[in-house]
């Protein structure tokens, strides 16, 4: 009997409503969706793509009705919101004159700071009517701190604080460094919305987890407002064996890993996180980010295991659009979603080999990594290096003559 073919909208659709508890986010600037639903649906070859185009986009952003829309939370980053500025300098240019004016400031830093939180707010807007109507349960933007601040628990302390005042709907993303955690505990304590980024093992999980249980402890000690808190904890599910030392490693020890087997690691990494967090008892979800596709050169066939791997848990899925365009391209090859799959145990013979593998080992113990060498970690020393090189960018924008 032939597995049925996933067709147009169905695919999203079917993770949406099978896996329980489960939800799509999108991975951009709130203020980029609907031109790129526009330019996605424009972009098909003919009327049957056209129609299938359409499909896929059905009810994909319905702020009116949370749970009809597919797309029902935004992550951003520094690096997504200098691109969205950068793909309309025109638009930004003319906000960031009447930024600067109104503030009559000239330090560099201060001014992109005003911009990025300008463009976080304006975003946020967008998704309040989602937020309002859930309750809260939905519409969250997620607003991330200066790069720059990653090891000063005060300074991203502040800044989070201000993000978090831009709008109820703001959720603030903060690092996983030690200072990272610190911010988390304070910032939880006086009601804020938390995400923790920059995270790829389960050492940093379980410090996020003590630091979660903390806030909330003091949240309710001082009687602070948290009827429409979330928290949400990223595992940069792609970063982990694309950024880390996973491969140099196994070969050292003869251990030959291939793609499906980076893709079980990284699985390992979030079975592990599930159940770390599931026996903790905290009220927080995990979010899958940096999801990868791959495409078998000899079948010609599409796999996306960072998705099909762990349908039926409770996770959040952040989707960039080109993730979202590969996903619509490639599911003529993806079968039947299988609800089920994230019971499907690692290999054993593969997981002992995993284990031999200091990397993946310290990342999958509990306590074999220190807070304190969280921002060693080869994926968090790249993803870092990305957010500066945004914040550079973004500068010598407001920095240019033709804009100032």
């Amino acid at each position: 009997m032939k597995t049925k073919k996933v067709q147009g909208y169905s695919f999203l659709k079917e993770l949406q409503e099978n896996s329980i508890g489960a939800e799509i986010w999108w991975d951009s600037s709130p203020t980029l969706l609907r031109s790129w639903i526009n330019q996605f649906t424009k972009q098909a070859n003919n009327k049957k793509e056209s129609k299938q185009r359409e499909e896929f986009l059905t009810n994909f952003f319905d702020p009116t009705d949370p749970l009809k829309s597919l797309i029902q939370g935004v992550t951003t980053n520094p690096n997504l919101i200098t691109n969205c500025v950068l793909l309309d300098k025109d638009l930004w240019k003319n906000d960031f004159r009447t930024i600067k004016k109104a503030e009559g400031i000239t330090d560099s830093k201060i001014l992109y700071w005003s911009l990025y939180k300008h463009v976080i707010e304006t975003g946020a807007k967008i998704f309040k009517e989602m937020w309002v109507k859930s309750q809260g349960k939905y519409g969250w933007v997620c607003a991330q701190v200066d790069p720059r601040t990653t090891l000063n628990s005060d300074q991203i302390f502040m800044q989070g604080q201000e993000l978090s005042a831009l709008g109820p709907n703001i959720m603030v993303k903060v690092p996983g460094s030690a200072a990272g955690y610190d911010a988390i505990e304070r910032l939880i304590a006086c009601g804020v919305s938390i995400n923790n980024t920059f995270s790829y093992t389960v050492p940093q999980l379980t410090k996020c987890i003590d630091a979660i249980r903390r806030g909330l402890e003091r949240a309710n000690k001082n009687s602070v407002d948290i009827s429409r808190w979330r928290c949400v904890i990223t595992f940069m599910i792609g970063r982990f064996g694309r950024q880390g030392n996973l491969v140099e490693q196994a070969k050292k020890r003869n251990i030959n890993l291939t793609t499906e087997s980076i893709r079980w690691a990284e699985i390992a990494i979030f079975k592990r996180f599930c159940e770390v967090l599931s026996n903790s008892g905290v009220p927080a979800k995990i979010l899958l980010s940096s999801i990868d596709c791959d495409l078998n050169p000899d079948t010609g066939k599409a796999s996306c295991w960072h998705i099909e791997k762990t349908l039926g848990s409770h996770t959040i899925y952040t989707f960039k659009p080109q993730l979202l365009e590969s996903l619509f391209i490639l599911q003529k090859t993806m079968q039947k979603p299988n609800f089920s799959v994230h019971d499907e145990p690692v290999p054993a013979e593969l997981m002992n080999q995993l284990m031999e593998i200091p990397y993946f080992n310290e990342s999958y113990s509990i306590d074999k990594i220190c807070p304190d060498q969280f921002h060693h970690l080869d994926p968090f020393i790249a993803t870092y290096a990305e957010s500066y090189e945004s914040v550079i960018k973004m500068t010598n924008f407001i920095c240019n003559r033709t804009v100032i």
